[in-house]
């Protein structure tokens, strides 16, 4: 039993012990949790080159109405050509250019670097792609975010990039809606080609499309 003038000075050493307990351990989690939000397992993955072979596939095909079938990459490199010739896309959301994944479940991993307040990070959102006819809406339910390593709740993340979004893009919950209205126009074997989307899906790694063409000359 200790002398009552040192059981005071007990008493202030186990509390000083349980705060500087708590501290390392706070810590150590905001140390952990740092690194899983600036350490990208993608780093360094190879995006596609921008391109317009997925125009022309999906031209091709309109004019017989036709569905039409992209890859992965195709998609990703018409998005990436288009990010591009878009300095709005690029200024506002922050990224220069991503990549998509099909999953075996019908949805897709879109990765892509976003700069942000001058540093880059690795985001990979798992997106449901499908299309409203009604609305002429192409539309990605969003169902997991990761910045990094770190899982982001799915509110928290729109939330966050919603004033981020290129004006081609809204959202409505966890959901990005995408007006086809304006968005699908070509130039192709000289006449500027207008393409109304009328399905989207994903199935088996593929994405499905189908348009209607509207031609109307160059001049």
């Amino acid at each position: 039993m200790y002398p009552k003038h040192m059981q005071g000075k007990n008493s202030g050493t186990r509390l000083l012990t349980a705060v500087l307990s708590v501290l390392v351990v706070f810590l150590a989690a905001l140390c952990v949790l740092s690194w899983m939000l600036f350490s990208d397992p993608n780093a360094g993955k190879s995006m596609p080159q921008p391109s317009d072979s997925a125009v022309s596939k999906v031209v091709a095909a309109s004019v017989s109405g036709k569905e039409v079938s992209l890859t992965p990459e195709e998609v990703a490199g018409w998005l990436n050509s288009l990010i591009q010739k878009n300095a709005d896309v690029k200024s506002r959301s922050g990224l220069s250019a991503l990549s998509v994944t099909a999953k075996e479940d019908g949805t897709a991993d879109v990765y892509a670097p976003v700069a942000y307040r001058g540093k880059t990070f690795g985001v990979v959102m798992n997106l449901t792609p499908s299309f409203d006819s009604a609305a002429d809406q192409m539309k990605f339910d969003v169902n997991s975010v990761h910045v990094g390593r770190l899982p982001v709740p799915v509110g928290m993340a729109m939330n966050l990039m919603e004033s981020r979004l290129p004006s081609v893009l809204s959202r409505q919950g966890n959901t990005l809606l995408c007006d086809t209205s304006s968005l699908f126009r070509a130039d192709y074997a000289g006449a500027a080609v207008q393409l109304r989307m009328t399905e989207l899906k994903l199935q088996d790694r593929l994405f499905l499309l189908k348009f209607q063409l509207k031609l109307g000359l160059n001049g």
